[in-house]
């Protein structure tokens, strides 16, 4: 007797796919530099950053909302299917090896296209929007972009930082397949 067994259900919801055409590498320090509509610019993006941000080809980046709150650590796992107790370093080679990374100069892209008037689906009610990038000694940091009223801010945190995010945030994944995360 065959039975239909149930799909197991994603723990992210997919809010938009955003394509981004090819970026030129830039000083980090040059990025989200832009007075129009930056106003907090946390330091260690110069002080834990490679001091220049790669050239990036075109893709497609996918904007997650997660189903449930969760470390960092925690919605990597989610995003792979793997253990919760995975060792950071495995999550972190999947995000790279993946192609799950994001350089600065994206993220910028992304961010003047929502001013353009074009929503794209990242959040802009003071949420986070979670993007992973290769630190200056080649591991993995959190950059967090929000929006507050008028204005937007992007910091940086460790990868390994335990504390919950809520799931009002949205994670900016390039290069997903999007059919892990649909019905």
């Amino acid at each position: 007797m065959m039975t239909n067994a149930a799909k197991p259900r994603s723990p992210f919801s997919v809010i938009a796919v955003i394509k981004l055409g090819a970026v030129r590498e830039k000083k980090t320090k040059s990025c989200f530099m832009d007075k129009q509509f930056m106003s907090r610019r946390d330091e260690d993006l110069d002080n834990m950053l490679p001091p220049v941000q790669p050239r990036a080809d075109a893709c497609a980046v996918t904007v997650l909302a997660p189903m449930r709150e969760g470390s960092y650590p925690e919605w990597t796992a989610m995003l792979f299917r793997m253990s919760p107790k995975s060792s950071i370093e495995g999550l972190a080679m999947h995000l790279a090896k993946r192609g799950y990374l994001v350089t600065l100069r994206q993220v910028e892209k992304i961010v003047e296209t929502q001013m353009s008037t074009e929503l794209v689906g990242i959040s802009t009610d003071g949420s986070g929007n979670f993007f992973f990038v290769k630190n200056a000694v080649g591991t993995i940091s959190v950059g967090v972009l929000c929006r507050g009223r008028c204005d937007w801010g992007v910091s940086l945190h460790r990868f390994d930082r335990k504390i919950l995010q809520n799931t009002a945030g949205r994670l900016l994944i390039p290069n997903a397949n999007i059919k892990l995360f649909t019905p």
